[in-house]
């Protein structure tokens, strides 16, 4: 569910930004954006986006906050995750062209698919990063109008001074030029110009679980219809993971029946990160597994409030609740910035998140 709320709002997003450049008339990098989210029980999903009339994206560098365990050991083969993209077509009239895939950790002496010839990873790496050495080797494998593509990812640990500061771990990714001469050896499929993507990776990544973690991103455009990369024209972009995310529902506590009607007062506390403005909600079934509908609760500040009334039958009745708080995403601006390339830091991002209590099970009386 989070994995979807995220695709949503970037393909949201996506859309505002092309909307909103599409009138430009001159070149520009200025739309990138990092969204993450990581419950550290869960998968990690990272997603991009840039705007359709920004140049090209050439080179992705995404850091891996300071802290986070990174296992980077999968064999090769394994399948660790799931891919989605969007871009446009410009060799079907820049068309919008949705992808979807698999992420798959590769041999560093294997192969990825690149046009239709199949090219030594080892190769990729170097042009890529300029070594062919890395900790682990995934390649997304994308499905588009009955075509396969492959994007080579190079996954290290950061072990060294100045990105150990802030990272544990980096995620390069160079991309094919999509809008040089067809024929070129190199050329994006379709000149497949890259929009968004989020991959969502599994047993990879798993977060302390408090305070706030900073996700960064170090992107790169080409130079139009050149094919080479504009190192000066990088900007940055950053996401923020935050913990807590706790939430706890009491027993309800039983008042006055009236007309057949068992009535509760509903109550909890909330630890959530500062700055986000949450909903909260009480979900109910007769079964923990089968929670469906809801009501919304009063918030103030850590606890919330709330009422509950049941209509009593002939038999006692079990009934299983749950609350849920909803954190909104949020675009916090370039202010909460914390630059550290030396380039344009365009903004901050925090992904939403629903947490949920325990379940709380009520047998109201019969009547």
């Amino acid at each position: 569910m989070i994995t979807t709320k995220i695709r949503l709002t970037l393909l949201a997003l996506v859309g505002a930004l092309a909307l909103s450049g599409a009138s430009s008339a001159f070149a520009a990098y200025t739309t990138p954006r990092l969204l993450v989210t990581d419950d550290r029980t869960g998968p990690t999903t990272i997603g991009f986006t840039q705007s359709a009339s920004d140049d090209p994206s050439a080179k992705l560098t995404f850091y891996v906050p300071a802290g986070t365990t990174a296992t980077l050991t999968q064999a090769a083969g394994t399948t660790i995750g799931t891919v989605t993209a969007a871009g446009t077509a410009g060799d079907l009239g820049g068309a919008l062209l949705p992808l979807t895939g698999t992420v798959q950790v590769r041999a560093a002496s294997g192969t990825y698919l690149s046009g239709t010839t199949q090219v030594p990873i080892a190769a990729a790496a170097t042009a890529c990063t300029g070594t062919v050495t890395h900790t682990a080797f995934w390649v997304l494998i994308l499905q588009a109008a009955g075509q396969t593509l492959e994007l080579p990812v190079f996954v290290d640990q950061v072990t060294a001074p100045p990105a150990s500061a802030f990272a544990t771990a980096s995620i390069q990714a160079c991309l094919p030029p999509p809008d040089v001469p067809v024929g070129t050896p190199g050329r994006a499929t379709f000149g497949f110009k890259l929009t968004s993507t989020v991959f969502t990776v599994r047993d990879v990544f798993a977060s302390t679980g408090s305070g706030e973690s900073r996700w960064r991103l170090l992107a790169t455009p080409y130079t139009p219809n050149t094919g080479r990369a504009n190192a000066a024209g990088s900007v940055e972009s950053q996401s923020l993971v935050s913990f807590p995310r706790t939430i706890a529902l009491r027993k309800p506590v039983r008042l006055n029946a009236r007309r057949g009607t068992a009535a509760y007062r509903v109550s909890g506390t909330l630890a959530l990160p500062a700055g986000g403005t949450p909903t909260v909600r009480l979900f109910r079934g007769r079964t923990a597994s089968a929670l469906g509908s809801s009501s919304a609760l009063r918030v103030s500040g850590t606890t919330f409030t709330g009422s509950l009334a049941v209509k009593q039958t002939a038999r006692a009745q079990v009934w299983f609740l749950q609350a849920r708080a909803s954190v909104p995403t949020a675009d916090l601006g370039a202010t909460a910035c914390q630059s550290t390339f030396g380039v344009t830091c365009l903004g901050v991002t925090r992904a939403g998140f629903t947490a949920r209590s325990a379940t709380v099970r009520l047998v109201v009386p019969k009547r």
